[in-house]
């Protein structure tokens, strides 16, 4: 066995390594490992190279991006089966959001804020406990900023 880095692209970069027999069959290998992952697994992959407490790979991140990088992982479309999301489509949203978000708001404050957003936006109701899982993210974002 080979261990082979690749680079794998997905909104973000990262490097990782996987053992291999054939250098060609890395980014299958690759895929398949991301495939495998629970969600804290993902979560705990995709934090570890834009957060700026995520470990060694620090790059330090704005409020805002924080917010676009949790609204596009949120993807509410989700909600709205049979809906395919472009890669831009919550920039407006995403922007917003940041601009009501304030450094000492609750994970709940945050949640009513992107689901009066996306409520607004999609003439869908959202309900707070649909968008929690965003306010998380950017709750501890800002709750680990230095």
């Amino acid at each position: 066995m080979k261990k082979v880095e690749v680079l794998v692209r997905m909104r973000l970069e990262k490097k990782i390594v996987v053992e291999v027999e054939d250098v060609e069959e890395a980014e299958r290998k690759a895929g398949e490992m991301i495939d495998e992952m629970d969600r804290e697994e993902y979560k705990e992959f995709l934090s570890s190279s834009r957060m700026p407490y995520g470990g060694p790979f620090v790059e330090k991140v704005s409020l805002e991006a924080k917010v676009k990088m949790a609204i596009d992982g949120f993807d509410p479309y989700v909600l709205c089966p049979g809906v395919d999301a472009p890669y831009d489509e919550y920039d407006g949203e995403s922007s917003r959001i940041a601009e009501k978000i304030e450094h000492d708001m609750s994970k709940k404050e945050i949640a009513d804020i992107i689901a009066k957003e996306f409520t607004r936006s999609f003439n869908t109701e959202f309900t707070i406990e649909e968008c929690m899982w965003p306010a998380e993210e950017i709750y501890d974002y800002l709750k680990n900023q230095v």
